[in-house]
């Protein structure tokens, strides 16, 4: 993902989760190797022994877009990667993950896409999709992405955040 791409993309669901969100906080990069660094990670400590996250997920090649994942571990720990978990019925396993893309009619990913800029003039401005990207431009993209992102968390992600607690519950 294009860095001022990312840059916005991360101001954006930053300023976003605690109006969204508020019980889940930026959760701070610990050491462990599993976290990718392009990530943005929020933490919910839902209950004593289980933790919920929802990672926001950049492309970290050269697409222009990004995916939300929501994680959960009851071992106290970031997430190991296991199996993605598709079903319910599977909530009570001790750590697992959902791709919210992959809920309902969402697309596979918010992909930015810049329709107003014109042909290229040169093979140089051919190779360079970027050319003239300002900050406010990219806001300007980014935040009704960013704006679907939440709703899709509202709509899906509650839901199953809600459906892991009482499954943590019921399985105490």
């Amino acid at each position: 993902m294009n860095k001022l791409y990312r840059k916005v993309l991360v101001r954006l669901v930053d300023e976003g989760m605690p109006v969204h969100f508020p019980e889940f906080a930026l959760d701070k990069f610990d050491k462990n190797p599993m976290r990718r660094p392009a990530n943005r990670e929020f933490l919910w400590q839902a209950l004593p022994d289980m933790r919920i996250y929802i990672s926001v997920t950049p492309h970290p090649g050269g697409r222009d877009d990004f995916q939300c994942e929501i994680w959960w571990s009851r071992l106290g720990r970031y997430p190991e990667p296991v199996a993605k978990i598709y079903r319910p019925e599977h909530y009570a396993e001790d750590e697992g993950w959902v791709v919210l893309n992959e809920c309902g009619d969402l697309p596979f990913a918010w992909k930015i896409e810049r329709v107003d800029v014109p042909p290229p003039a040169s093979l140089a401005e051919e190779c360079d999709d970027y050319r003239g990207l300002t900050e406010a431009e990219a806001v300007r993209l980014i935040t009704p992405l960013v704006e679907q992102l939440f709703a899709a968390l509202t709509r899906y992600g509650r839901p199953i955040m809600r459906d892991l607690v009482a499954a943590r519950k019921e399985g105490a």
